[in-house]
């Protein structure tokens, strides 16, 4: 912000600040579980093959504020390259720094309720068991 704010050629536009290559979800989670320390495996499964109980609006429906759900069904990316290249713009922290201080924020402040009341685990290990 301190760029755009202090360079004349930044003046009147707007610049997207993203990684420079973005992984996509399913990268995002093993990187997650990889800083983590998580040894386990993704299993992706198709939306209309949840139960409902694992659907995410019936967990994270009971957290404050919740409004709905985004649409995930694609990756979002964001071209930072002209912020790169005119700016200078780089991270300050490696990604896998910055996730690691990020999941030790949220792990220190975890929000008002606890990750047992927001999903039901019995119904993913029963999903889970039905694909082998």
């Amino acid at each position: 912000m301190l760029l755009a704010a202090t360079l004349e050629v930044a003046g009147g536009r707007t610049d997207n600040v993203a990684e420079a290559e973005a992984p996509g979800w399913q990268a995002r989670l093993g990187q997650l579980g990889a800083v983590m320390g998580w040894q386990g495996r993704i299993v992706v499964i198709p939306d209309e093959e949840l139960p409902e109980a694992l659907l995410p609006e019936a967990f994270l429906s009971g957290l404050p504020n919740f409004q709905r759900m985004p649409d995930y069904h694609q990756d979002y990316r964001s071209d930072s390259s002209r912020i790169r290249r005119e700016l200078g713009y780089g991270e300050v922290v490696a990604v896998p720094d910055g996730l690691r201080l990020t999941t030790a924020w949220v792990i220190a402040n975890p929000p008002p309720t606890t990750p047992e009341n927001w999903f039901d685990y019995e119904a993913e290990d029963r999903l889970l068991r039905s694909l082998r």
